[in-house]
């Protein structure tokens, strides 16, 4: 059932045990009844008992068959009818407050009936038009199978899935973005040995997405809350790689498991109100991960790094002269990393793009001249390569890479039209 506004409650259990008590969590109201919650607001009787002792903890992907009525039988609503499973993630919210509270308490296979009071349910307003105000409602529920892990990959691909284990404060919603300052106790282990402990003692100081740490790290971080742990899967092509780290004695291949607790969370500025020096440094720390990034071979994270500097440096016509001297640097840097990280993934269309965005900046960089060059001779546009190495080579005529480019340009050229002489001459014979 779902609910638009329901705020995430805190995980409940609840336990049968052999006579009545008076109050408290799990309280028996007669030989079958559970009080969930000791305030009558979820009782809870079992139809059909569960299997082992496993109970879906907060974030885990349930799925169940239900049927809803009101007190006087009258069915509002029922997944078995429809002949379909309902599926949603437990504790999040995303269903109503009894769901939520209720269900954290079943076993797998286990079905149960659970009456719901209206505050724990759709309220004073009801859900018309089948549910009436202020209305306690039944739920018949029986629960199919929970995952203990939820899918926080990118794309849903399934390479890093969290478990949690301890929940967040209800009133803590911010999550890290990318450069948030976090302090994290982590560990990073599997199976066969432990890789990195700094689960004890002083919180470690990280910077999210800045290529310091493994990738999967950053994943996983960037899907909780402070005051949160969680444990984490996370594939090897997050982790160690293919190769793994002999260094840390990382086999080659291997997936790893993280254990992870946010301590504490600071996000960057919204670039709107940073002064021009604080936006010179957020651009300057997004192009140095950036730099990391490319230096493992990683383009497509380096250039979301470049773009961040870009965009957080943004308009620099209020900059002061010097703080506009700064920023083009940082700028002409981003552009023309991005123009080398296209060259290597054979983008050669977007790499003299780039190439050309620092050329605005600075029509003197001889970099950018030269890899706007390079990307044009890949593509077989000579004339222009050759046009941008000749300026290239009039404000440093002793460089080398320039020079060198420059014969294999004419080279390709002459080869070229030499090929097409001949294929035209064979045309008129």
């Amino acid at each position: 059932m779902s609910e638009e506004k329901t705020p995430v409650v805190e995980e409940t259990s609840a336990e049968i045990v052999e006579e009545p008590q008076e109050d408290g969590e799990g309280t028996v109201v007669d030989e079958k009844v559970i009080d969930i919650c000791g305030d009558g607001s979820i009782l809870k009787e079992i139809l059909k008992e569960g299997e082992g002792d496993a109970t879906p903890p907060a974030g885990a992907k349930v799925s169940v068959h239900y049927t809803g009525t009101l007190l006087d039988g009258s069915k509002f609503d029922s997944s078995r009818d429809r002949g379909q499973l309902f599926e949603f993630d437990l504790g999040m919210g995303r269903v109503i407050k009894g769901w939520d509270e209720g269900v954290a308490t079943m076993k797998l296979g286990e079905r149960a009936m659970f009456t719901i009071a209206s505050d724990k349910a759709y309220g004073p307003s009801g859900s018309p038009p089948k549910i009436p105000p202020s209305a306690t409602l039944k739920f018949d529920i029986e629960l199919f199978k929970f995952n203990e892990y939820t899918d926080v990959s990118d794309g849903g691909d399934g390479t890093v899935q969290k478990k949690v284990l301890t929940k967040a404060p209800a009133n803590n919603y911010q999550t890290p973005k990318d450069m948030a300052a976090v302090k994290v106790l982590y560990k990073i282990f599997t199976d066969a040995q432990t890789i990195v402990d700094q689960s004890q003692g002083e919180p470690a100081s990280l910077f999210i997405d800045s290529g310091e740490q493994i990738v999967g790290l950053d994943k996983a971080i960037k899907s909780m809350r402070v005051g949160e742990k969680a444990l984490f899967k996370v594939a090897c092509e997050l982790a160690y790689g293919a190769e793994g780290d002999a260094t840390l004695g990382v086999p080659a291949a291997v997936d790893v498991k993280i254990e992870v607790t946010l301590v504490d969370l600071e996000n960057p500025k919204a670039t709107w109100s940073m002064t021009a020096e604080e936006k010179i440094q957020t651009g300057t720390g997004f192009k140095d991960a950036g730099n990391i990034f490319f230096k493992k071979a990683d383009y497509g994270r380096a250039i979301r790094r470049y773009d961040s500097a870009i965009e957080a440096i943004g308009n620099t016509e209020e900059f002061q002269p010097e703080e506009v001297v700064s920023a083009n640097k940082v700028l002409v840097s981003c552009h023309l990393n991005k123009s080398q990280c296209k060259l290597k993934e054979s983008l050669f269309t977007a790499a003299i793009e780039d190439a050309s965005q620092a050329l605005e900046i600075d029509s003197n960089s001889v970099k950018a001249l030269y890899r706007r060059a390079s990307a044009n001779n890949s593509m077989g546009n000579w004339k222009e390569a050759r046009e941008d190495l000749a300026h290239a080579l009039s404000i440093e005529p002793d460089n080398k890479g320039c020079t060198s480019l420059m014969k294999k340009v004419k080279g390709a050229e002459k080869k070229y039209n030499d090929k097409q002489k001949k294929l035209y001459s064979k045309m008129f014979q």
